[in-house]
């Protein structure tokens, strides 16, 4: 049978879109028909409410018809396709329902008819919305929106807009931060776990990585043998050319970061940092998307609220001086007036209440035991620690290397000895630390630069004179 035929299946599913439109308006002007004119409109001339109706039943069994040949043949899965169609199936049914009831028909439902009206309208309201879901994806309808509304409807209250936006080179995923935004774009739409044209999902790293009918969308090395960029580069009057017709194609950049990711091995895991930039590459990422390559501070990359009013006073009535580190910044920079006694607990602990805040410290000139550098150790956002001329526990330093933005450490004119080495070279994102007039010996202190070439070791003048001459 010709309606049985792969393709004029598909030719009459594809009508479905414009179709399914039909039942959608004889139910809306169904409904302001029966608010408007209810029983007058029956009782003084020809019932136009049950005779909208009927042609509502039409739409709704044509959209059915030619819905279920689309989704057999339109290369559409997954549960939002399930729900699709059993909620059409029902609008169509209930639809049915209300042109026998009007006609005076299955009397036991007629004080039912205004509901049933009601209900018929919230089901074409979810069925459009799932078929919106299946044709423009998931997101299609709270893209844009204000974060508010975005969150009332289910979305994140976060901007959805896509685009390439990345604050930290050194952990942004290539994959994630810049190749996958671009599919999102122009390739998510047909290609998802619902929507799968040519039996390809690409809005999973699975199911690119798996491929469709075609064979392989992406061969790692390859741009030239991977079926995704083939496609995207075609002449755009090829019927193979992707995106089809009425959809941004990829522009030139866009192909350019796709292919260099492909070339450079298609990692899903790869940081910007740990990949090969081209000189083109760079130049696309900085000034066609405003990536900076540079890796921010970290004082600059993140945001918190500000310190409670009775935290910074408690804070102050305990000799601390403390300020924000620049304006329209809740960081703070806290710093300890000397204390001739040893510091004690209470002195420490109220800084666990501004921990978020606190970035810059300052304890300088202080006898502070081990159990209070564990407490310092607790500042997760802490960038800059200042313990310099005063007299430490050695073994608490070692609690330090929970600290993961450290970057400056002052340990000048302390107490501290060689065995400070090992908790000094923990410190995995430590930068510079200051040792001059410690009690290090410059042999561990070369034992330190060889564990840690990255980290800069200022331990002053004499020792760099005997470094040179060595």
């Amino acid at each position: 049978m010709l309606l049985l035929d792969s393709d004029f299946a598909l030719f009459l599913g594809r009508f479905h879109p414009l179709v399914v439109h039909l039942p959608i308006g004889f139910l809306v002007l169904a409904i302001l028909v029966e608010l408007f004119l209810g029983k007058k409109q029956s009782s003084e001339g020809p019932d136009y409410v049950r005779f909208i109706l009927g042609w509502s039943v039409v739409g709704s069994a044509l959209s059915i018809l030619f819905g279920w040949l689309l989704a057999s043949k339109g290369g559409y899965t997954g549960s939002t396709l399930g729900w699709h169609k059993w909620m059409g199936i029902a609008t169509g049914v209930v639809s049915l329902l209300l042109w026998y009831v009007k006609g005076g028909g299955l009397a036991a439902l007629k004080p039912y008819y205004r509901p049933m009206l009601w209900t018929t309208l919230g089901l074409v309201a979810i069925t459009g919305h799932l078929g919106g879901n299946l044709t423009h994806g998931a997101d299609y309808l709270i893209k844009y929106a204000p974060g508010p509304v975005a969150a009332l409807l289910g979305g994140s209250a976060e901007s959805t807009e896509v685009g390439i936006n990345i604050t930290d080179p050194d952990s942004a995923m290539v994959y994630d931060k810049v190749i996958k935004p671009i599919l999102s774009e122009k390739c998510f739409s047909c290609h998802n776990e619902d929507k799968s044209k040519g039996g390809l999902v690409m809005s999973t790293v699975e199911g690119l990585q798996e491929g469709g009918n075609k064979g392989h969308a992406i061969v790692a090395g390859k741009a030239m043998d991977s079926e995704v960029w083939k496609r995207v580069t075609l002449p755009q009057e090829s019927k193979k050319f992707m995106p089809p017709d009425g959809k941004t194609p990829m522009n030139y950049q866009e192909i350019r970061l796709l292919e260099w990711w492909i070339g450079n091995g298609a990692s899903f895991d790869e940081t910007l940092a740990q990949s090969e930039l081209p000189g083109s590459i760079k130049n696309i990422l900085e000034s066609g998307y405003g990536v900076s390559l540079v890796k921010k501070p970290w004082i600059e990359q993140i945001e918190v609220e500000a310190v409670p009013a009775k935290v910074q006073e408690e804070l102050q009535s305990l000799g601390y001086k403390v300020q924000a580190i620049a304006a329209n910044n809740n960081l703070l920079d806290v710093k300890l007036n000397k204390q001739e006694d040893p510091l004690a607990a209470n002195q420490v602990k109220p800084l666990l209440s501004a921990n978020e805040q606190i970035t810059w410290l300052d304890m300088s000139e202080q006898k502070i035991s081990a159990d209070l550098l564990e407490m310092i150790g607790q500042l997760p956002h802490l960038t800059r620690l200042r313990l310099q001329k005063g007299e430490l526990e050695e073994s608490g330093l070692q609690h330090l290397s929970s600290l993961k933005h450290l970057e400056s450490l002052n340990l000048y004119g302390t107490n501290i000895g060689n065995d400070a080495i090992e908790s000094i070279a923990k410190i995995k994102s430590l930068k510079r630390v200051y040792l001059w007039q410690t009690e290090i010996t410059p042999e561990a202190i070369a034992q330190l630069s060889e564990k840690r070439p990255d980290l800069e070791v200022v331990a002053g003048l004499t020792f760099a004179q005997n470094t040179d001459e060595s």
